[in-house]
């Protein structure tokens, strides 16, 4: 049954499902808590840093967007994540756990 409605109406509708503010509840809060821990990392590189920037500013940019592509966008997001993720599980785990639970939170919003 076709309701008229517009791609950004079925993921505004879907951003209003209680499970999905919930979980981007959760992507904010850990996202915060990823900013928090890389200010007082130690030996994190510029290169690094500008990758976690970027791929911050991304994630902003998804969850404020009325795009079509938002769902390949997610994926691609939560792909990047899991792969800046890998750069820091040696040096820096516990940035490495929020960058995965990040992954994780992107790819349960399912925008």
């Amino acid at each position: 049954m076709d309701l008229g409605l517009r791609r950004q109406d079925e993921r505004f509708i879907i951003a209003l499902l209680p499970s999905n503010r919930h979980n981007m509840d959760e992507l904010k809060a850990t996202l915060r808590e990823l900013h928090r821990q890389l200010e007082t990392a130690q030996g994190v590189d510029a290169e690094s840093r500008d990758l976690l920037r970027a791929l911050d500013a991304d994630i902003h940019t998804l969850l404020l967007e009325e795009s079509e592509e938002a769902p390949t966008d997610a994926e691609f997001l939560t792909e990047r994540a899991q792969e800046v993720a890998a750069r820091f599980a040696s040096n820096h785990p516990q940035l490495e756990k929020l960058l995965r639970e990040v992954a994780d939170k992107l790819a349960n919003i399912g925008i």
